[in-house]
Formats: C-alpha cells, structure tokens, sequence
C-alpha cells in the first residue's frame, strides 16, 4: 500500500466534531509506504495522556512494516479547539498512531524530537513545544515546557562549581 507524494489521507471526516480511527489491517509479505500527508483532529485536552476519543488515530495492525518516505511525508495535526493556556498545558499527550511495526523514516516537517514545526498548532506564545520523542515508537505526541534559557544557564553555572569545587578538594 501506498500513499503518494502530494497525496493526503485524512483519518476521520473533514469537519467532523468527534474523532474517529482510521484501521489498517494487512497480511503477507511487504511495505506500507507513507509518503504524503498524514492529516489528524485533536477534539478535546485533558491532562496527562488523553483517552483515543480526543483525537482522531491511524491503527496499523498486521505484519507488514510501514516506512515513512523521509522527504515527502508530511504530519498535519489540526486542533479544534484554540491554542491558549486552559488546552495545552505541559503533561498532555494524543495518541495518533498505532502501529505494531515501524520500519524507517521520519516525517519531513519534524525537525526534531521537540519544537514547534510546521503542520502542528504552534504553542510558543505558551512558552510551550511539542515533544514527538515516543512518535516512531508509541504514536504518542506531547505538550511540554520550553526550557527558559536563564534556568539552563543556572544549571550549567551550578554544574561548573560543582566540578571546580570537587577539583579544590
């Protein structure tokens, strides 16, 4: 199965006002290439991790292996409700993707395990970020803090006196 280049699959309905899965089942020998955009809901915030229904989910079952085409596939997630301090707080994760083998390949738009990217709700005005460090793995995208820069330059002062002062002794 494939997703082509420029293509999009939406999981749930456009416009929809509750979340939905998309399921996948497959059997035999071969690959599941993803190479478009992957367009997902967020419906509702709850802290901690969110139950299925507060956003629409991708379910992959079966034995093939999905592979993300690297420089084309895209992650959209698209949020129905606004972007302030009541929704998104640190702590608050969505379960997007369940898949039970991922083989290779990243989504082109995340740069990194955390940050505000393309095709997610931008949350820095929040002095928040997301974190997709448990994407490839558990499918799971967290809200988390960014880090202020003076804390961590506390941190690595209170580190480097530490270091100087067990080098005295």
């Amino acid at each position: 199965m494939t997703l082509n280049s420029g293509s999009t699959l939406t999981i749930g309905n456009a416009g929809a006002l509750a979340a939905e899965d998309f399921h996948i089942t497959t059997s035999g020998t071969g690959v599941i290439t993803l190479a478009g955009t992957i367009q997902f809901d967020l419906f509702t915030t709850q802290g901690g991790l969110n139950p299925t229904t507060a956003n629409d989910r991708l379910v992959l079952t079966g034995s093939l292996n999905t592979v993300l085409n690297t420089p084309t596939s895209v992650l959209q997630v698209n949020s129905t409700f606004a972007v302030n301090a009541s929704n998104y707080t640190a702590g608050r994760t969505w379960d997007l993707i369940d898949w039970t083998t991922m083989a290779s390949g990243t989504f082109s738009n995340i740069l990194a395990t955390q940050g505000n990217f393309a095709g997610v709700p931008d949350l820095s005005s929040l002095n928040l970020q997301w974190d997709f460090s448990s994407l490839y793995t558990n499918g799971t995208i967290s809200v988390v803090a960014i880090p202020e820069p003076g804390r961590l330059a506390l941190i690595a002062m209170a580190f480097g006196l530490t270091v100087l002062r067990r080098r005295r002794k």
